[in-house]
């Protein structure tokens, strides 16, 4: 396992506010990171810094090598292109043929579900999931040492955030880095590496996010969309008359007893 960067006591000042400060960081092969926190506390200011975007105010991030680095913002801008226009331009920046490019758009567009009639879409006419799709799409064009990722599964559907958490993952087993900010728990934990919360104007290790729990039960003809255990859920799949909502561990208890107050029959519970 090869170290490809180290962060050292960086921190960034805006009009004399400091956003974060003292952050410290080893950003290692195969070990994806991943950093949370709230609107504003400075994860995205963080990530451009790690791409090269913007600088620090202190400290530094020291590459052990010359890597190649792709960055997917947290928003994509409805440019005048179409979409085939768009990554055709990414591509040849990346020095690609028009047959590989071609070949990429072919397979990417089925793994990510966008049909393939939307190559010559306008990016301004696309929705919000589509436009993160495509930012996605010119992140990973070319195979990069470090990928910036900054709250990639915003606006997505869940067959394509599966989809797109496969494609990281096998990124990851070929030897990249990842650095990905996720606001969602459930979404951060599917990752085996470390979590960073950024908070009061610093950025720490956190090993003690609340771990997940599958439950599954028996809804048969009950329609539960007017029960009130629904807040505590993060996802939820019915497939005939089984459910299955996916919870903290922390309202287990809760949600068991409310389950049975119903007379839900529970069929098991399986930590993620």
């Amino acid at each position: 396992m090869q170290e490809i960067a180290l962060v050292e006591n960086l921190g960034k000042t805006y009009s004399g506010k400091n956003v974060f400060s003292g952050l410290n960081m080893s950003i290692m092969q195969y070990e994806p990171i991943i950093v949370m926190g709230e609107n504003g506390c400075g994860k995205s200011t963080f990530l451009k810094i790690l791409a090269g975007i913007i600088s620090p105010t202190e400290g530094q991030v020291k590459f052990n090598s010359k890597i190649k680095i792709s960055y997917m913002p947290d928003r994509f801008p409805k440019l005048n292109f179409s979409i085939k226009e768009y990554l055709f331009y990414m591509g040849k920046l990346n020095g690609f043929s028009n047959a590989y490019i071609n070949k990429y758009l072919k397979k990417f567009f089925q793994i990510f579900n966008i049909p393939q009639s939307y190559i010559d879409k306008q990016i301004f006419e696309c929705s919000k999931g589509t436009l993160q799709k495509v930012n996605a799409l010119q992140a990973f064009m070319a195979k990069s040492d470090l990928i910036i990722l900054d709250e990639p599964f915003s606006g997505l559907d869940y067959k394509s955030i599966d989809n797109f958490i496969d494609l990281i993952k096998h990124l990851i087993n070929d030897g990249a880095s990842l650095v990905m900010a996720c606001h969602q728990n459930e979404l951060a934990l599917r990752f085996t590496g470390d979590i960073y919360i950024f908070k009061d104007n610093k950025c720490v290790l956190e090993n003690n996010l609340p771990y997940l729990i599958y439950v599954k039960f028996f809804c048969k003809e009950k329609d539960i969309t007017m029960y009130d255990f629904l807040d505590k859920v993060m996802k939820i799949n019915i497939s005939g008359e089984i459910c299955e909502i996916l919870i903290e561990k922390r309202d287990l208890r809760k949600i068991i007893e409310i389950l049975l107050s119903h007379e839900f029959e529970i069929h098991s519970i399986i930590p993620k």
